[in-house]
């Protein structure tokens, strides 16, 4: 389960990064590139948030809290390199950019004991895809109004 969650935040982080480099290098002399880096640290955060949302309850429920905690915190860990090189091009003040990732964290600490405990009650393996897919439901929902939930919470 490891070598997946490995796989998948190397895949992420390459694609963000080819991504992101193939764009800078293109807007290099429009001076668009703070913009283009603010895009490309959402977009790694996002993928971020999605696979700790995702995979954190299923994880807990099929593996055990302790080994989903782990697998997520490396498969979180993994892309930060990336992430670091993308906010330094940005405005991003780097306090805030500590607290988004260890936002991530907590998820990442917090979301297998969801899945052991719907495990627990719900023996099928059902019930802890039926909670990853509500959490991910969840965050689309929280993502598409956020503009919103900003205005009104400052």
């Amino acid at each position: 389960m490891f070598a997946a969650a490995s796989l998948a935040g190397w895949v992420a982080a390459a694609a963000v990064a080819i991504w992101w480099l193939g764009e800078v290098a293109l807007a290099r002399g429009s001076g668009s590139s703070t913009a283009l880096s603010t895009s490309a640290l959402q977009a790694l955060v996002m993928v971020q948030l999605f696979s700790i949302v995702t995979f954190g309850p299923w994880l807990g429920a099929t593996t055990g809290p302790r080994s989903a905690r782990l697998t997520l915190l490396c498969s979180l860990a993994l892309p930060w390199p990336l992430v670091a090189l993308v906010w330094s091009a940005t405005p991003l003040p780097g306090w805030t950019m500590v607290q988004i990732e260890a936002a991530l964290a907590v998820l990442a600490l917090l979301l297998p004991w969801a899945g052991a405990a719907v495990r627990m009650r719900a023996p099928q393996p059902v019930a802890a895809t039926l909670v990853s897919l509500a959490s991910v439901i969840a965050v689309c929902a929280l993502w598409s109004v956020r503009d919103v939930l900003l205005e009104r919470l400052s």
